[in-house]
């Protein structure tokens, strides 16, 4: 995810281009965020990280109230719990903008990781985006991706993530048996783009597909519903890093 979210940002002038951080990580503090615990030394830790968290969170609005006062078109890519975690302060603030009149685009990808807890549907996501941000609902979509995948599985308008076509999906159930479609399992595909590790990829994610979306018309395999952890699967992934990329930045 941070590698396409990398090369996503090449599109715009260093000038238009806004970065909670550009610090090194710590292997220390994402040990911390991804919930390893140990001693009241890494409580300490864990409690200064998330000070600095709050700092960084009131850092960006301040700069979001900025560009929705120029009328600047916006476009947020982050992960789900730090635009949920964010919005949460705005209520807090009684900030609300009104970003959909410069078509303003938010995307969110990486999961909740150890933030199940807090997580809310998409619908729920898209309903609290307009009402802080005053973007319409369509103008604010998911995607689903890993470091291992050449490629984003876009929300289309309907909610249905579309898996691009050179992706092979498919879901197994506990004995990785292939299941059929309609039926919840957890995910794998073959990614004929891989060319330094083989693509054949098994993930401890939960997920249904479907052969075609229901509702936009498009054609190609769909995740369908929520993409839940498997029980047992490890809180890890590009949603954790990018924690420590908050928390480094601003301290």
């Amino acid at each position: 995810m941070g590698r396409w979210v990398a090369e996503g940002t090449k599109v715009a002038d260093e000038n238009y281009r806004h970065f909670l951080t550009d610090k090194e990580l710590t292997m220390d503090v994402i040990k911390i965020m991804a919930g390893q615990i140990n001693g009241i030394k890494d409580k300490m830790k864990l409690m200064v990280i998330q000070k600095a968290m709050r700092r960084g969170q009131m850092k960006l609005l301040r700069l979001l109230e900025e560009l929705d006062k120029k009328g600047e078109q916006m476009y947020m890519i982050t992960f789900p719990f730090q635009l949920y975690d964010l919005m949460n302060i705005m209520k807090e603030e009684g900030v609300y903008l009104d970003m959909g009149r410069s078509n303003s685009v938010i995307i969110t990808g990486g999961g909740w990781k150890i933030h199940e807890g807090m997580k809310i549907s998409p619908s729920e996501m898209a309903s609290m985006v307009k009402e802080y941000f005053g973007i319409e609902e369509e103008n604010y979509r998911d995607v689903y991706g890993m470091s291992e995948m050449n490629g984003l599985a876009l929300e289309c308008e309907a909610r249905y993530k579309h898996i691009p076509p050179w992706i092979y999906p498919m879901v197994l159930d506990e004995n990785y048996e292939p299941l059929e479609y309609g039926e919840e399992g957890r995910f794998a595909f073959l990614d004929p783009a891989a060319n330094s590790y083989p693509g054949f990829i098994i993930t401890g994610d939960k997920a249904k597909l479907l052969e075609s979306c229901p509702e936009c018309g498009r054609e190609g395999v769909v995740i369908d519903g929520e993409i839940t952890r498997m029980r047992g699967a490890e809180a890890k992934g590009c949603g954790n890093l990018m924690r420590e990329l908050m928390v480094e930045s601003m301290r």
